[in-house]
């Protein structure tokens, strides 16, 4: 008897319950919107229609949101309330021409712009 008795606890406490991974999933989700709500603010730049928010910089750098997806975390921010924007545009394979300006990639195609302000995200 004495060994079922030491059985059964011990598959007790090896399978968890329905009630605690339920438990544990909202954790995560709750995490994710404290890290939303603290951090959100930091990766987000410009006013109105020009306000955009870095959020591949976002999730990657914050340890609670680096497996949530950019769409997700997007949706999660405006059910929150948060004032973010969208993923801007990056001009990939950047260099800087000789007279200033910038040439690289927007979507496949090559650009060519001139820059009215040039800034860094805080590190």
């Amino acid at each position: 008897m004495l060994d079922s008795l030491l059985f059964l606890s011990a598959s007790c406490a090896v399978a968890p319950s329905t009630t605690a991974r339920i438990r544990s999933h909202k954790s995560v989700g709750t995490l994710q919107e404290w890290a939303l709500q603290d951090t959100a603010a930091t990766y987000t730049v410009g006013d109105g229609e020009r306000r955009v928010t870095f959020w591949n910089s976002l999730a990657t750098e914050h340890p609670a949101l680096r497996h949530a997806s950019v769409e997700t975390l997007l949706n999660r921010a405006a059910l929150l309330g948060l004032t973010v924007g969208p993923e801007p545009k990056l001009l990939g394979s950047a260099q800087r021409i000789d007279d200033g300006r910038w040439s690289g990639t927007v979507d496949g195609h090559v650009r060519t712009i001139n820059a009215a302000s040039e800034g860094r995200l805080a590190s």
